[in-house]
């Protein structure tokens, strides 16, 4: 659709932690960043995924806003709008935004079942896809904060500690999203 390729399918998920940081609880300041060692965890699963034209990077930076920054948070948003579409627990979902995808040649946000096998629950997200960023969208624009906070683009869960955020990007991006998908859903999208 557009700049845009949106598709549906299973996935290799290989998630590593490779340390944490300790914070302070009642100021949450950084107390120290500890490496650990530890295997990763893979297992196959179903995306959606929205794959990029590789020159929107470009047309971001000349507009002053960060790709990922705006990929991340419009990911967010679309993850914390699918379970009004899906009927689960945001726990049982996850996303990952790439501004290189190896196997798909461009930038690319994920959102999958965060559960070995899949659930079944992006198939929701795709079906309604059109729907679903149309709740994102709305859920970041109607937001008043300037840079984003847990109503729109920030998550609790997000192994990344919500960097990077651009709210003005993933307004941008959404927009665009809504924009190129009006009325399509299910097959038509991908």
């Amino acid at each position: 659709i557009g700049s845009f390729q949106v598709g549906l399918g299973d996935v290799l998920l290989r998630q590593e932690t490779v340390g944490y940081r300790r914070l302070e609880q009642a100021t949450e300041r950084l107390l120290e960043i500890c490496s650990v060692s530890m295997e990763p965890e893979e297992y196959e699963t179903t995306a959606l995924w929205v794959a990029l034209l590789p020159k929107m990077e470009a047309d971001y930076r000349e507009r002053g806003l960060h790709l990922l920054g705006g990929m991340h948070g419009a990911e967010h948003a679309l993850v914390a709008m699918l379970p009004l579409l899906a009927w689960c627990d945001v726990r049982d979902l996850g996303g990952v935004s790439l501004l290189h995808h190896s196997g798909l040649g461009m930038p690319a946000l994920f959102l999958y079942d965060a559960h070995p096998g899949g659930m079944g629950l992006v198939e929701a997200g795709f079906e309604e896809f059109s729907l679903l960023v149309e709740m994102a969208s709305a859920a970041v624009e109607q937001c008043p904060c300037e840079a984003g906070c847990p109503g729109c683009i920030q998550s609790p869960f997000c192994g990344s500690g919500n960097q990077p955020l651009d709210k003005a990007a993933a307004k941008s991006l959404l927009g665009s999203l809504l924009e190129a998908g009006q009325g399509l859903q299910g097959s038509a999208v991908a």
